[in-house]
């Protein structure tokens, strides 16, 4: 069997008790956090991306988060992804934030034809899983080459298409040109796109392909198996150790703030309180990292803009260690103007890590190491953490109150606490939902 039926077999076959209990969970959190993040966005991005959603229409098959309407599920899950992504508060894992793309195909497609919760939570699992693989297998780095074909995958799931259908829908979203732009062409300082992954046009390109192979469009099967050579092959087959299902790899933000610099946050935030240092006794904080985040638009000491904040990882940092509350203050023109936060955000400084460069090459993402150097009262305080241990991932996740109350700042402008509590209980018990529908009526 080839290595593209082998993976529509594993995506039609495998049922939500087959998943490990940890992936299972892992998962149910990231439609709860991703839900939160959306809304999170609203406030950013919302109204240019609903009025586009308005103007454009559609057969009315999914909701729009925060719109108080429905449009196609493609367009749909499109809209409610990017705005999931405004905020850069979303999940990072193996294959660099599909989180976002994947739940709200999910959800939307879910909609359309009625699914239930465990045969969403399987189908999103399972989808994670293939896609991780593709990040641990692909030879040339481009991480993001995949999210549009496993985005098909699912939807060609929960159509309920045959595993024919659904390998040509594979071929015809391969066909769709996806690159990792942001890595492979940096922008250059203060100059940053407002779409980051992509997420609008990932959703779409997905679910259309699979749309369309349901219509008899498409004749390019075992598209993958043409393409071994920029595989890896044996590892297609399994989930890399330690994990037994790349969903368990599943990292949470506490900040918003690139995900893979939170232990700078952290260990910062550790260090003042074991030596029971101030904010104003700090002198400088030097953070090892890998060389990804010396690159423009990372690397900004001074942003002066939303979209400058958000990805500046100086910023985010200052703002961590100075206690703001995580979210949209970070970034707001007040925010901007503060003297003591712009100062903090100049005492950061970020050097790079060789060994946290070479095993992020090699996305490993657990096994990446922050290192803090906090230099105040005229010593050095240092503390250094695998991002497996810091705040949000796999081995420390984020306590239920810490996660619960992001979920709260985040929905509650858009809805209320009580309606937002409601809307989280639900999702807590994503699995005994029997159709999608009844689950969008609280959004």
């Amino acid at each position: 069997m080839g290595m593209t039926s082998q993976l529509v077999e594993e995506l039609l076959d495998t049922r939500f008790k087959d998943i490990p209990n940890r992936a299972r969970e892992r998962m149910q959190r990231l439609f709860i956090d991703t839900v939160g993040t959306t809304y999170g966005g609203l406030p950013v991005s919302g109204r240019e991306l609903l009025d586009y959603a308005r103007s454009v229409g559609g057969t009315p098959e999914a909701v729009v988060l925060g719109g108080g309407f429905k449009t196609s599920s493609q367009l749909a899950a499109g809209v409610n992804a990017q705005l999931a992504r405004s905020l850069d508060f979303e999940e990072t894992g193996p294959g660099i934030h599909i989180g976002p793309s994947l739940v709200h195909t999910v959800l939307a497609v879910g909609q359309q034809v009625g699914a239930g919760g465990t045969e969403m939570l399987a189908t999103a699992c399972v989808t994670y899983e293939i896609n991780g693989r593709f990040h641990y297998a692909r030879y040339d780095g481009d991480i993001q080459r995949h999210i549009n074909l496993c985005l098909a995958m699912a939807t060609s799931r929960l159509l309920g298409l045959d595993a024919r259908t659904t390998n040509l829908a594979v071929g015809l979203a391969w066909g769709y040109p996806v690159r990792q732009s942001q890595l492979l062409n940096p922008p250059e300082p203060k100059r940053i796109s407002h779409l980051g992954m992509g997420n609008l046009f990932l959703c779409h390109d997905g679910i259309q392909a699979a749309l369309l192979a349901s219509h008899g469009y498409g004749e390019m099967p075992d598209e993958l198996d043409r393409r071994l050579k920029e595989y890896d092959v044996d590892s297609m087959g399994t989930s890399p150790a330690p994990f037994s299902y790349t969903a368990g790899e599943i990292q949470l933000k506490p900040w918003p703030s690139s995900r893979l610099s939170q232990g700078g946050i952290q260990l910062s935030l550790e260090l003042m309180e074991d030596h029971g240092i101030a904010v104003e006794e700090v002198d400088r904080i030097t953070v090892h990292l890998p060389d990804i985040y010396l690159r423009p638009h990372q690397y900004d000491p001074s942003p002066n803009t939303y979209w400058e904040g958000i990805y500046s990882v100086q910023w985010g940092t200052a703002l961590g260690i100075l206690g703001v509350e995580p979210g949209h203050d970070w970034f707001s023109e007040e925010r901007f103007a503060d003297p003591t936060s712009r100062a903090m955000a100049r005492r950061i400084e970020i050097v790079e890590d060789p060994e946290g460069s070479k095993v992020f090459a090699a996305r490993r993402f657990h096994e990446v190491r922050n290192t803090v150097e906090l230099h105040a009262r005229g010593s050095t305080f240092t503390k250094s953490a695998l991002m497996y241990d810091i705040l949000g991932s796999p081995g420390c996740p984020m306590p239920e109150a810490m996660f619960e109350d992001k979920f709260h700042r985040l929905t509650d402008p858009a809805m209320g606490y009580d309606q937002a509590e409601t809307l989280l209980r639900a999702l807590h018990d994503l699995a005994s939902i029997s159709d999608a529908n009844d689950l969008a009526e609280l959004f």
